[in-house]
């Protein structure tokens, strides 16, 4: 589990920079192409550049991982809603136990 925690500290920190060099690109993108008379032509480009830093660096980490060893969803599931249902359920019992970080919540 140590080469683990390593793994996982080295992969927040480099996130971490690229989400910081992302940005600097979207405010330079924003800088050069400007937003004078062209229909926000700087917004639209500072959102295409986000995207394609995203499906660069996400479509590797998503063929590289391998799928992670726990339950599986059964047939016919879907694992958005199960997600739902879980994130609802725990909002009810918080409301009865944690009121006050529950009303942060909500």
């Amino acid at each position: 589990t140590e080469i683990n925690n390593h793994i996982s500290a080295v992969g927040i920190g480099v996130g971490v920079v690229s989400s910081v060099f992302s940005i600097g690109a979207t405010v330079l993108v924003q800088v050069v192409v400007g937003n004078e008379n062209n229909d926000r032509l700087a917004d639209r480009a500072a959102i295409f550049t986000s995207g394609i830093w995203w499906l660069a660096f996400g479509l590797p980490a998503f063929f590289w991982f391998r799928q992670h060893p726990g339950k599986t969803v059964e047939r016919g599931e879907w694992l958005v809603f199960k997600g739902a249902v879980q994130t609802g359920r725990l909002l009810i019992r918080m409301r009865s136990t944690n009121r006050e970080m529950f009303k942060f919540l909500v």
